[in-house]
């Protein structure tokens, strides 16, 4: 059993000022961990890691309570946002916890019926190591989501779209991330079960699901969000991946010309893993 672990501190492309979570409050238990929620039951303590905005963490809250949740994020701005959310739907089980940007130090050696993390792996920089935390410090289950940007599809297609994703994939692969980590995570998950210290046996259950953008409406305003994200909390990872301000332009164009033709789509697929503790 291998001992050693790296630094898996976030490179977390996406900015950290309240814009960027604001673009996430749809992000719903249902819509992002429905995988897990058929496991969730009354009671249960749940480490939601990487927890953003805080509306699956509060969805979770709900379904667990009186079980104490806790959330952790590297970001004092998520943080904050999500304690607001936590205390606009009254919800007082949730622990808020900043993460400590390596691993799980921040919670020690305390252990949870279940771990959950939503789009987080593709930002650490050694996701085994982090998975493999997760499992250390679970009872029963470990529920991990991911995208693939490589995969995600469109139509109609704009040369700025195109260039979005090429610069995306570069700006996160530079920051030590994993922009297709979707297509990783079984690999990952096998790899970080035989790192693990839990001597007990642990099946692994992999699943997909997709987002997609198929309307008018969602088609607006996903594409707006997405030019303006082009230009603020993507711009200085982008621009360190070598992207100009011309370049930054013809980004947000694309997207703003695609959210507003007809018959728009997107499709963003998700691979998911189930970590069952028997």
């Amino acid at each position: 059993m291998s001992t050693s672990r790296k630094n898996t501190a976030p490179a977390y492309i996406h900015g950290r000022d309240r814009t960027a979570w604001s673009t996430y409050t749809d992000r719903t238990a249902a819509r992002c961990a429905g995988y897990l929620l058929g496991h969730l039951t009354e009671g249960m303590t749940v480490l939601d890691v990487g927890c953003g905005e805080g509306t699956i963490t509060c969805d979770i809250a709900e379904i667990v309570g009186p079980g104490n949740v806790t959330a952790t994020d590297i970001s004092p701005v998520a943080l904050d946002c999500a304690r607001q959310t936590a205390q606009q739907r009254g919800l007082e089980e949730i622990t808020f916890t900043p993460a400590q940007g390596t691993r799980l130090k921040a919670v020690g050696k305390t252990s949870f019926d279940v771990v959950h993390a939503h789009q987080v792996l593709q930002h650490a920089s050694d996701p085994v190591s982090l998975l493999t935390d997760m499992i250390d410090h679970a009872r029963q289950l470990v529920a991990v989501r991911e995208a693939d940007y490589r995969c995600m599809q469109w139509y109609p297609e704009y040369p700025g779209m195109d260039l979005w994703r090429s610069t995306y994939l570069a700006a996160a692969t530079g920051c030590g991330g994993h922009p297709d980590a979707g297509r990783r995570l079984r690999f990952w998950a096998e790899r970080a079960v035989t790192n693990t210290a839990v001597d007990r046996g642990i099946d692994i259950t992999v699943t997909t699901s997709n987002w997609h953008w198929a309307d008018a409406e969602s088609c607006r305003s996903f594409g707006k969000a997405q030019a303006t994200r082009c230009q603020t909390g993507w711009k200085e990872a982008f621009t360190a991946a070598g992207a100009g301000e011309e370049d930054l332009k013809e980004m947000a164009h694309g997207w703003k010309k695609w959210s507003k033709k007809s018959g728009a789509f997107f499709l963003m697929p998700h691979t998911e893993v189930l970590l069952t503790i028997r």
